[in-house]
């Protein structure tokens, strides 16, 4: 059954016409092995368990268009990675009830398609209950995202859904213990930032530019000691950096350009001994760069390694880039 699953994910995908690519090659890749006698657990971008059962299937960049095909389900009890991103396949509507008959699945990763979905995160994907990672950026995907999808997915350590058009608020968030990655820059999400007061202990990373967020920063923030890369620029945030920003201790990252921040940039980022990249430019903020941020600046071997400030009003000795 599963050969016969693949091959139905072949044909369906391999030089298919759709109204937005009329004209479509062949697989990039994979083409003269897929559909040969060799076991389809040989056939490129096919992982399987030692039982030669299929658990994984890989094809990103490969040229894939058309749609996925239903006959996908027959590999439900297996497969737990499907990875499809920058192809040109077409979702939308009943196309993605293919999830419907995969409870098993771990990743899916489709972004750089042609995903549609006009309210916010689909609900076929809540059959998927074992869901950890969902990776959907560069695609048509709008609506709330709030829709009672997510508040369903507690095991969800990975959100990456960018470059879409998702609106609402952000306050599900908070129901997501699990979470290590948050990515939703570029869409049209509103409001505060009060999903951070929630105990979510193994965030690393949070990325939120190009939003609608214009609210201040929770004092919260310090309890979130795992944090790496926090990155929320381009937004509407108010009021100033708090000084819990310094409890970061494993910060790397921290990008605040070019929002509404007003007061002093805090002398406690002296703390942030591991931080390797900081732009604060283009708000109201005063006072200066502390100098021990600047010494471990010029202790990293962080390729992209960076300091700016808009250095009129924030002092700054060590700054890579003044505005």
């Amino acid at each position: 059954l599963q050969r016969f699953a693949l091959g139905c994910l072949f044909y369906s995908t391999n030089q298919v016409a759709t109204e937005l690519n009329p004209n479509p090659g062949s697989w990039t890749d994979n083409t003269n092995v897929w559909m040969s006698d060799e076991h389809e657990c040989d056939w490129p971008g096919v992982d399987c368990t030692t039982e030669e059962k299929v658990h994984s299937i890989s094809l990103e960049h490969n040229g894939l268009s058309g749609k996925l095909p239903f006959e996908l389900g027959l590999l439900w009890e297996h497969l737990k990675v499907l990875e499809l991103s920058f192809n040109d396949i077409t979702m939308e509507g009943f196309d993605w009830d293919v999830f419907l008959y995969l409870p098993n699945l771990q990743k899916l990763a489709m972004s750089a398609n042609h995903v549609v979905s006009n309210s916010g995160v689909p609900d076929q994907l809540l059959a998927c209950k074992k869901l950890r990672k969902i990776v959907l950026s560069d695609n048509d995907i709008s609506g709330p995202l709030e829709n009672g999808v997510l508040d369903n997915m507690g095991k969800l350590t990975h959100l990456e859904i960018e470059y879409n058009a998702l609106t609402g608020y952000l306050n599900v968030l908070s129901k997501l213990p699990a979470l290590e990655q948050i990515y939703l820059r570029h869409n049209a999400l509103l409001g505060h930032l009060n999903f951070l007061k929630a105990d979510m202990p193994k965030l690393l990373s949070i990325w939120l530019d190009g939003n609608s967020i214009d609210k201040k920063i929770p004092t919260e923030i310090g309890k979130l000691t795992n944090l790496r890369s926090i990155s929320i620029a381009d937004d509407e945030l108010t009021g100033t950096i708090p000084s819990e920003v310094g409890l970061l201790t494993n910060l790397q990252r921290l990008w605040l350009y070019r929002n509404e921040l007003t007061g002093s940039v805090p002398s406690e980022l002296e703390n942030l001994t591991n931080l390797e990249l900081l732009k604060l430019e283009e708000n109201d903020l005063t006072g200066a760069i502390p100098s021990k941020v600047c010494e471990t600046f010029n202790h990293s071997s962080y390729s992209k390694s960076a300091i700016t400030a808009d250095c009129d009003k924030v002092s700054c000795e060590c700054c890579t880039e003044c505005f």
